[in-house]
């Protein structure tokens, strides 16, 4: 099955987002679609590496909240950073409950403004008063306008985060997210689109020695997307290989895609 989609991906590839949970002057990666003309059609195998890769942005914090690469700690858009005392380490976060609405605006240059609403709940689960995993739930809206597109980015996402290791550096996942990404082009011939996502995690584990690289577990996902030729409705699994790939099933076919470019082929 094929679906013809004019200048989606040409669109998405311009979208980037500054979101306040980065440091100051620092530059959350844009999302990252390939890229192809407006007469293309769009293919199974393009379809499944906009999953993959919304994935992957999903859970680094491109769309906004948290970032699981960042490990076992309070992520840097929290209010209780920026009053004293200051946390510097997440043992100190041990049977403390951070539950705070955030509202927060970036600037950058006269090319992109962007505002995110919401709130944020972060518990720290300790092991001897040392820090072993955390739960999150957090809901974030951001709106703004860049160069070539205005956007909107909605994110909830609510899981359990447990440490493997002593040095918390596997990390095993449960729990879910949404992620949807709307945009609207500042060139009038091209038609708003979206991208909407979701996702349940089943026992992910996350190796932050190796980038982020997820080396077992499973994602169910549903994937809608909709723009001036018609839309798609797919749902369909993720399982997890290690070195950054995995195996889609998508549209009853098996898909091997890289999760770092979204590369896809069909499985052998």
């Amino acid at each position: 099955m094929k679906l013809k989609i004019k200048g989606m991906l040409v669109l998405l590839a311009g979208a980037t987002l500054f979101y306040a949970a980065c440091k100051k002057g620092e530059k959350l990666p844009a999302p990252v679609i390939k890229p192809v003309t407006d007469s293309a059609t769009l293919s199974m195998e393009a379809i499944t590496s906009q999953v993959a890769l919304n994935f992957t942005q999903s859970f680094s914090g491109t769309y906004g909240g948290i970032n699981i690469n960042d490990g076992i700690g309070l992520p840097d858009f929290a209010t209780v950073k920026k009053v004293k005392p200051i946390i510097t380490n997440a043992n100190q976060l041990c049977s403390f409950l951070p539950d705070t609405a955030v509202s927060l605006s970036i600037t950058k240059g006269d090319t992109l403004k962007a505002q995110t609403d919401g709130f944020f709940k972060f518990y720290i689960t300790c092991d001897s008063a040392k820090a072993k995993g955390y739960s999150v739930f957090d809901s974030l809206a951001t709106t703004g306008k860049g160069a070539k597109n205005s956007f909107t980015y909605n994110v909830s996402q609510y899981y359990v985060v447990k440490s493997l290791n002593a040095a918390n550096t596997l990390l095993s996942v449960n729990g879910n997210s949404k992620s949807f990404v709307d945009l609207v082009s500042n060139n009038a011939s091209h038609k708003p689109i979206s991208v909407h996502s979701y996702y349940t995690l089943t026992a992910l584990t996350f190796d932050l020695s190796k980038k982020g690289d997820i080396i077992s577990g499973v994602a169910t996902f549903q994937s809608i997307g909709t723009n001036s030729n018609g839309g798609w409705y797919y749902t369909g699994t993720i399982t997890f290989l290690g070195n950054h790939k995995a195996n889609v099933l998508i549209n009853n076919k098996v898909f091997n895609v890289d999760l770092l470019t979204g590369a896809a082929t069909v499985a052998n």
